[in-house]
């Protein structure tokens, strides 16, 4: 894929502000709202020869710059391929059933329902200078007097990253289809109109026979339905082709067509039922097998395969209990099916992952980092339930339903919708405008919320868990109803796409950073919404705390918490001034009154700014160790005596502190004749240390710097009533003082400070020694020798 440094973007930029970005978002936003004042109007007639040639010049077009685009890097970057789009427009979207609607034409563009004729292949609009490609599926219909216009079509499952030919199958040719409530409109980027669908529950396919074919008279003439044109087993073997080509969605379409020419194709529902499967549509999958089993006679063969179906689908929906009541039957019909076996074991462990909250963690993360997903594991939900709260107005949150120790699992949560670069293939540079939250969103942000969409077509039961979630204030939080949906072929439900993006914009997760906040562009980042853990309310100092382990998240207590009492998470970086924390925040409220933001405000904005003055010289690429230790005595001047322990900027300084004395320590050793100038150096580097933990609100209880004995007692020198909530940082802080401590040949200190890090790490993980390896091998592998002799000794005692 073409990587040159210059691409195209937003009007031309290279560097664009924040600044710059919300006041780019302020104008498309005032354009939407103009276009969104005007009334519906009847759209001018369209020569459907001119749409038609154009279309096949867009297809060609895209598929050219798809080739192009995937040119090695280093090439011209004439090119690069841009996808944009805007995130929580007001869209419209029809509720009303389509035997209420009345027809209607494209000339009129008044009424109730549109009925028209797919005659061109789908398409993505580009423009021809940028090479911007809209995210959009654009379609040339017709209506029935035969006038032209271009449909464009977002949200629709299976399309984001479809290309060509699966796009004809989910699209075919000659399709008749039926728009509810459509509006015209005039695209934001351009000047032409076009009917935009934002919601894919407005598109029905109409299969023959449907009533609201009766009488229809086509101007330009008449021509059979997709379905009609090939026999059953030709369907099935264009099915076959897609499934092979791992093109889902139009595997699905092709044998669904199979179907509607011969029900009675038990092959082809077994087909389209592992297709669902593969989709992770499991409730349809199961249908499918389901229909299968009702059948009588059945061979061996196809009882085996539905039965096995049936438990996969169940066991993808969480139902593991019935998953392996399932897998014993298969086993029953078919003793030697090994997969069945292995489905029961499977089965086993995720209920005592469900009923425990044991976990084999040292897999987990080793999963998570080698493929970026949670790999197979179950929910867990501990000693927490969802309450109302008298405190937040009757608001939801989470409580604690007894007493929770310090670093007790509360939750373990698989992602409603997740995605990273390493789920998708991105086709090259994404941007889009959110009008939520005011932000520039990346692709990560808007494939969850594909994903989000196509799961709650495929299960509607998980679209009523995602429809309670907070949405924004013109959104009540309660479940709509919902029905399942036969996507593409049958009655779907009613899906509001612009509820949908606000609810995914205030409630995703990141790994590397905060509820609702923008992720950098690497391997590792992952965007994630999940539905409990969207529960927890927010506080600057939370008694929980996350981790996301790929998309898998897991939330554990930071402290001892009462029965009763609510738990709360961090909706921003713990670490962040209070300035930015307001910023953040007001996304979903207008202040917070926790206790730090409390202090921050009792602090005076005179010492807030100070205080970041001093963090942002301390952060200099050439600061030395005599400014240090002076901005580490200014920075503690700025709070005031009443400002609790938790002081991050404090911290900071003397995290860079500490490693720059460590730095200057090892540099002065290298000559004896400064051995005690570096031993002097390496104890200020531990005492940094020290300050930068009990900043960040760790309790030290043994502050010695030397004489500890190498057979001391197995006492830690912290307290364990407190998990901090950014363990790696203190992971990271505790390697730097067990290094200092090692290198002034302390080794009773190094090693009682290597047994208080790996209890850190194991209170945070639950992975013990085995884990703690494979955290922290690039450090230990630098400690060589004695790190083995440490371990070793750790592990025996």
């Amino acid at each position: 894929m073409n990587r040159a440094s210059k691409r195209p973007t937003i009007e031309n930029q290279d560097d664009v502000s924040v600044k710059d970005e919300i006041a780019m978002i302020e104008r498309a936003k005032r354009k939407a709202k103009e276009e969104k004042s005007l009334p519906a109007f009847p759209l001018e007639y369209s020569s459907p020869f001119s749409l038609i040639i154009a279309a096949h010049i867009q297809r060609k077009n895209w598929g050219d710059r798809l080739l192009l685009s995937e040119k090695p890097s280093g090439e011209s970057d004439e090119n690069y391929l841009i996808r944009n789009t805007f995130v929580g427009q007001e869209a419209t979207f029809s509720s009303t059933p389509l035997d209420q609607l009345a027809p209607i034409s494209l000339q009129e563009m008044k009424g109730k329902y549109l009925l028209c004729r797919i005659i061109a292949p789908p398409f993505l609009s580009a423009d021809r200078v940028l090479v911007v490609r809209i995210v959009a599926i654009s379609l040339v219909v017709e209506d029935t007097r035969g006038w032209a216009q271009i449909l464009s079509i977002y949200n629709y499952p299976g399309t984001y990253s479809a290309r060509g030919p699966e796009l004809d199958a989910i699209f075919p040719l000659d399709s008749v289809i039926a728009i509810r409530e459509p509006y015209p409109k005039m695209a934001l980027a351009a000047a032409h109109s076009h009917i935009r669908i934002d919601s894919p529950t407005d598109i029905i396919f109409l299969e023959p026979g449907n009533q609201l074919l009766a009488n229809v008279r086509w101007s330009t003439g008449t021509r059979p339905l997709p379905v009609l044109t090939k026999t059953a087993n030709e369907w099935k073997a264009m099915g076959d082709q897609h499934f092979r080509s791992k093109e889902y969605y139009g595997a699905t379409k092709c044998y669904s067509f199979a179907l509607l020419r011969n029900p009675s194709l038990l092959a082809v529902r077994l087909n389209r039922s592992l297709t669902y499967l593969r989709l992770k549509w499991n409730s349809y999958a199961i249908e499918d097998a389901e229909f299968v089993l009702s059948k009588n006679p059945l061979s061996t063969v196809d009882r085996s395969k539905a039965l096995y179906r049936c438990a996969q689908g169940a066991y993808g929906n969480g139902e593991y209990l019935t998953a392996r009541k399932l897998y014993e039957e298969c086993l029953v019909v078919d003793p030697a099916l090994q997969e069945a076996a292995a489905g029961i074991s499977k089965c086993n462990t995720r209920i005592q992952e469900q009923e425990s909250g044991t976990y084999d963690w040292y897999t987990i993360f080793e999963t998570g980092k080698r493929d970026g997903t949670c790999g197979d594991v179950s929910d867990f939900v501990g000693p927490v339930e969802r309450a109302s709260m008298k405190h937040r107005g009757g608001g939801r949150g989470i409580r604690a339903t007894r007493k929770i120790d310090t670093g007790e699992l509360l939750v373990v949560s698989k992602p409603f919708a997740s995605a990273s670069l390493r789920s998708f293939s991105s086709e090259g540079h994404f941007f889009s405008m959110n009008f939520i939250n005011n932000s520039m969103g990346d692709e990560h942000r808007y494939v969850v919320i594909q994903r989000t969409i196509e799961r709650m077509l495929s299960n509607p039961h998980d679209a009523n868990s995602l429809l309670e979630l907070y949405g924004g204030p013109q959104y009540p939080t309660t479940a709509s109803s919902t029905k399942k949906s036969k996507i593409p072929l049958s009655t779907p439900l009613d899906l509001d796409s612009t509820r949908v993006q606000a609810i995914c914009t205030l409630n995703v997760f990141g790994k590397h950073s905060s509820r609702g906040d923008i992720l950098s562009k690497t391997q590792d980042s992952t965007t994630a919404l999940y539905t409990f853990p969207s529960y927890f309310n927010h506080s600057c100092m939370p008694n929980g705390a996350r981790e996301m382990i790929g998309d898998l998240m897991y939330i554990r207590a930071v402290r001892s918490v009462e029965a009763g009492e609510e738990v709360t998470l961090t909706y921003h970086g713990h670490e962040s001034s209070y300035e930015d924390r307001s910023k953040v925040l007001t996304q979903w409220f207008p202040h917070c009154d926790c206790i730090l933001c409390e202090h921050d405000r009792a602090n005076g904005e005179s010492n807030r700014k100070e205080r970041e003055a001093i963090l942002q010289k301390a952060n200099g690429a050439k600061i030395g160790v005599k400014e240090l230790r002076l901005h580490s005595k200014h920075i503690e001047a700025t709070y005031t005596g009443s400002y609790g322990p938790y002081r991050p900027a404090v911290s900071r300084v003397y995290q860079i502190l500490a490693s720059k004395l460590q730095d200057e320590g090892l540099r002065t050793r290298i000559g004896k004749k400064n051995m005690q100038r570096g031993r002097l150096l390496f104890t200020e580097a531990i005492q940094a240390g020290f300050c930068a933990l009990e900043s960040l609100g760790m309790r030290i209880i043994d502050k010695r710097v030397d004489g500890i004995p190498v057979d001391h007692n197995l006492d830690l020198p912290i307290s364990r009533d407190f998990l901090p909530y950014n363990v790696d940082t203190c992971m990271n802080l505790m390697f730097v003082i067990i290094g200092a401590f090692e290198q002034k040949e302390e080794f009773g200190a190094t090693e009682m400070w290597m047994r208080a890090a790996i209890w850190l790490d194991n209170a945070w993980t639950g992975g013990g020694l085995k884990l703690f390896k494979l955290r922290w091998k690039h450090i230990l592998d630098l400690m060589e020798a004695l790190a083995v002799i440490l371990l070793a000794r750790i592990e025996k005692s």
